[in-house]
């Protein structure tokens, strides 16, 4: 165990020393460099969203597939597929429009239960109190107006 830490405490980190480069040079490289990562960064990140678009454009056309398969021989099968497709369709919206009517519904309630307890609760908020209401807040801040002048 004592080599271990003694290897680990001497550890150093091998240098590259390039006899024709000075400092500018290397920073310039590595600016390059890293620009160059930042940019294969952006191009990954646009081939993970090509992907994912030709995933789906992939899924869509087996589902076509499976779903014409099950409408009778009888039935061509582009006009099958075309059927499939506008069924999935009607189904996709309704349970789209289900999905988003409901949260609607949901945040109106919300609205309306916060109204409310704001409505019936106005009475416990902030309150004037009587000198503010007879007006004699001006004449204390012409008092304290005076008093700064004096100091001043």
């Amino acid at each position: 165990m004592a080599w271990a830490a003694a290897a680990v405490a001497s550890f150093r980190p091998p240098t590259l020393s390039l006899p024709h480069c000075n400092l500018r040079k290397n920073c310039r490289v590595r600016n390059v460099q890293t620009l160059r990562s930042r940019v294969r960064v952006v191009a990954a990140q646009q081939s993970d969203v090509v992907k994912a678009l030709g995933t789906f454009l992939k899924i869509s056309k087996d589902v076509l597939d499976t779903g014409s398969k099950l409408v009778p021989e009888s039935v061509p099968r582009p006009v099958a597929r075309v059927g499939v497709a506008i069924g999935g369709f009607v189904v996709f919206s309704f349970v789209l429009k289900s999905v988003l009517s409901t949260a609607f519904f949901i945040l109106a309630v919300i609205g309306v239960i916060y109204l409310a307890f704001i409505y019936l609760n106005k009475d416990e908020g902030p309150r004037r109190s009587i000198e503010e209401e007879d007006g004699t807040i001006d004449e204390s801040l012409e008092e304290a107006r005076r008093i700064m002048d004096k100091y001043k």
